[in-house]
């Protein structure tokens, strides 16, 4: 069995405004002396400390406030003996809503390497939810973290990374890292499997969900002879990357122009909407009045 280590590398979720203490707007499970800092977007104020950074808006309470943990600062909650079911039941207590975990699986003395995933899927030995797997090589002049591959895309809800984590850290260790990125809804189904079902067995079942089998030894050690699966209910059709792209880049940018009045774009709609009608041999004849 490969040696291996379980845990939470980032967590973020926003809470009501009225969730946090009055003064210093710190959460009452997690304390401590804060000081300014930049604020994220859509967010005029921010505080940190050694174990969170705090995120909310003065004039819009609606908002709500996100609370934001990175992985470092995680490592020093659960070194000040905070546990991370804990921390989740707590965070669900004061009405959390979970925007981002992240769930990391650490394999050590493994003998692999991140490509072996792109390989073996590239050979059908690798079956996957996402619609693509990529390498990525950092380097620099002066030093290289190593190879990354990366299981989805970074606009997708769910992103499993697997990387040389012994190569950013820049130790000579055999320390592989898998890490699964779970955003919005997906986020937020797993912090409320995490308090219900524990946080590795829910971080370990979304995993698979993702990864659902390999030819990769080291790979499928992740789960080992012991693991029970659990389903994890799908969370309705997910929007593709195309209408995504149409959603948040064309869209806009045609709203625009009508605003401004574009006749070009009046004239393209519709010569568009006469050549579905053409095609189609029925339907209704639309006349977009050009402004001047």
């Amino acid at each position: 069995m490969t040696n291996m280590s379980l845990s939470l590398d980032w967590l973020r979720f926003t809470l009501p405004d009225g969730a946090l203490d009055d003064g210093e707007r710190a959460p009452s499970f997690v304390g401590g002396e804060t000081n300014e800092c930049k604020p994220v977007l859509s967010y005029n104020t921010a505080v940190m400390n050694e174990f969170h950074s705090l995120h909310w808006h003065t004039d819009h309470p609606e908002f709500r406030v996100m609370v934001e943990m990175t992985g470092q600062q995680l490592s020093k909650l659960r070194k000040a003996g905070t546990t991370e079911s804990g921390l989740i039941s707590k965070a669900i207590e004061l009405g959390a809503k979970f925007t981002r975990i992240d769930f990391a699986v650490d394999l050590f003395d493994t003998g692999g390497r991140p490509v072996d995933v792109l390989q073996c899927w590239r050979h059908d030995q690798f079956y996957t939810i996402a619609k693509s797997v990529s390498l990525v090589s950092k380097e620099t002049r002066k030093s290289t973290t190593g190879e990354t591959v990366y299981i989805g895309s970074r606009s997708s809800e769910r992103l499993v990374r697997v990387y040389d984590k012994a190569q950013q850290q820049k130790t000579k260790t055999d320390w592989l890292r898998v890490e699964l990125e779970a955003k919005g809804k997906r986020a937020d189904q797993l912090g409320r499997l995490m308090q219900s079902d524990g946080v590795d067995k829910s971080g370990l079942a979304m995993l698979a969900d993702v990864c659902e089998w390999s030819d990769i030894d080291w790979f499928e050690n992740i789960w080992g002879s012991e693991y029970e699966p659990f389903e994890i209910d799908s969370i309705g059709r997910p929007e593709t990357d195309r209408e995504r792209w149409l959603r948040t880049v064309v869209v806009p940018v045609i709203t625009e122009e009508l605003e401004a009045g574009s006749a070009w774009l009046f004239d393209a709609l519709a010569a568009v909407m006469q050549q579905t009608v053409d095609r189609q041999g029925h339907g209704p004849h639309l006349t977009i009045p050009h402004k001047t």
